[in-house]
This record gives C-alpha cells, structure tokens and sequence, in this order.
C-alpha cells in the first residue's frame, strides 16, 4: 500500500471511528490532536470522562490486526499527549476521569463498497505512571 493510500485509509477510519462514537452518544471534542510529542486520534467524552481513542484500520492482515499496531511506545506517546491536553485545558487529571480507549478497524469490500468492521476496547491500556 502507497503512502497516500494508507493515509486515506487511516483518515477514512478515523471518521468510521467518529460516526460510531456518535452513534453510541459519545461528543467529539477533538479530531487528530497534535502536540509536540505527538498526536492522538479522537479524544471523546460520555459525561462522565475524557476518553483518548488511538484508531487503527487496517485492510489485510499481512501486519498483524489494526489492534495489535498499538505498541507499549505508541502508548507511551499517547499517554504524554493526554497529560499535555490537560495541560493546555487547564484541567486536573486527578479530578476527572479519563481512560485510554483503542479502535480497531478492519476493512472488506462488499458491493464495491468498503465496509469495516469495528473493535472497541474500552481502558485498551492505563497510565504506569
């Protein structure tokens, strides 16, 4: 698979992703939040807690699942982005409660159209720290 092309399936999934956390009533509150240590897909909440949602779609197996690209380091960066958005929001990890959330999407085409297949892990990994 070409740059762009995984690119645009990785952009395609991230919007499954927002379609489904919508779907469930979850609100959207940031789209590919970057910062200087990296990015994280969605950051949604559900009233009762900020969720950080790393997205990964995947159309073959060649590599392993789309959950399985989720490695320790991927957490780690993930996890210090999460501690720099409360940060910049100004709020305090301790007194709200968030979790670290992971999306797999694995994509088939049925009738010339793709369709995905979606695994939600809710608290997929937890902060060490």
């Amino acid at each position: 698979m070409q740059g762009t092309e995984k690119k645009n399936l990785g952009a395609w999934g991230e919007q499954v992703a927002v379609e489904y956390f919508q779907k469930k009533g979850f609100e959207i509150l940031e789209k590919n939040y970057k910062t200087s240590v990296g990015e994280i897909d969605l950051i949604v909440t559900d009233k009762r807690s900020v969720i950080f949602v790393e997205v990964k779609t995947r159309n073959s197996v060649r590599h392993g699942s789309p959950l399985a690209a989720i490695t320790p380091t991927k957490q780690r960066q993930i996890l210090k982005v999460a501690n720099m958005y409360f940060q910049e929001k100004r709020l305090s990890i301790d007194a709200i409660a968030s979790r670290f959330d992971a999306v797999g999407i694995f994509v088939t085409m049925e009738k010339d159209r793709l369709k995905p297949q979606i695994s939600h892990v809710e608290n997929a990994f937890q902060s060490t720290e």
